[in-house]
């Protein structure tokens, strides 16, 4: 069974993702969610697959805001489908449950 750090781990990455979906900008402390969801991630000896994907998830974060400063629509647009992209490897890597 996941540790508690683990299940906060996995239950701030999908709040993170659904976050980002529902916004049009990365909201102020959206950043330090996804941190400290890699740590608790990491505290909590998950996969390395998850924590890849969750340290995938917080680079794009920071390329959508750099897009978003710089108003670039195209970019945006190519970054959010990455973002969709890494949702659903997020949802396709079902937490361990042992």
């Amino acid at each position: 069974m996941p540790t508690g750090a683990a299940i906060d781990g996995y239950a701030q990455v999908f709040r993170v993702l659904d976050a980002l979906k529902a916004s049009s900008n990365v909201a102020p402390g959206l950043r330090g969610s996804i941190f400290s969801a890699i740590d608790q991630l990491r505290v909590a000896s998950a996969p390395a697959e998850h924590v890849a994907i969750a340290e995938r998830i917080s680079a794009t974060m920071h390329q959508l805001e750099w897009a978003l400063h710089k108003s670039n629509g195209e970019r945006q647009a190519c970054i959010r489908q990455q973002l969709r992209a890494l949702n659903e490897a997020w949802l396709a890597t079902p937490a361990p449950r042992n």
